[in-house]
């Protein structure tokens, strides 16, 4: 059983209305969002995840972790031409993206870290103490000897 599971990202890939490229539309009430690209490791301590999200102001990522599903979602603003400016080509992102993960062993969301470094988002979250991997040495009561 894998120890990770994508919940559901939500963006629906569509043919742009001019030039190449993707544009995004609504499926059904779901909202649709920008795809983002997150690598999702482990290591005896704690799950590693990696977002790449370049420009974005860290201030508008949010980050959530509750029953085990980790969230992480923002948005990049469009910017607006300035006056008498024709776009031939647009194909940075502009929009909402969403992207959540359910781990499999607890977490510890008193001790998750993340930082924002270079454009790529690094999150930290240490699996619960009690699920920790630790070997246990077993104890010999030695008797005194009376002289």
């Amino acid at each position: 059983m894998p120890a990770v599971f994508v919940w559901k990202p939500q963006y629906t890939p569509a043919p742009a209305r001019m030039g190449r490229g993707q544009a995004l539309v609504h499926h059904g009430n779901a909202q649709a969002t920008l795809p983002v690209a997150f690598d999702v490791a482990e290591d005896k301590e704690a799950y590693i995840v990696q977002a790449q999200l370049p420009g974005m102001n860290p201030n508008d990522i949010e980050i959530n972790l509750e029953n085990q599903v980790l969230t992480v979602k923002g948005e990049y603003p469009r910017t607006e031409p300035a006056e008498g400016v024709r776009y031939h080509l647009r194909e940075r992102k502009a929009g909402r993206f969403e992207r959540s993960f359910r781990f499999r062993l607890p977490l510890d969301a008193a001790q998750v870290e993340a930082r924002y470094e270079q454009g790529i988002l690094h999150l930290r979250l240490p699996k619960v103490a009690a699920v920790q991997p630790r070997r246990i040495e077993v104890q010999v009561d030695t008797p005194v000897m009376a002289s």
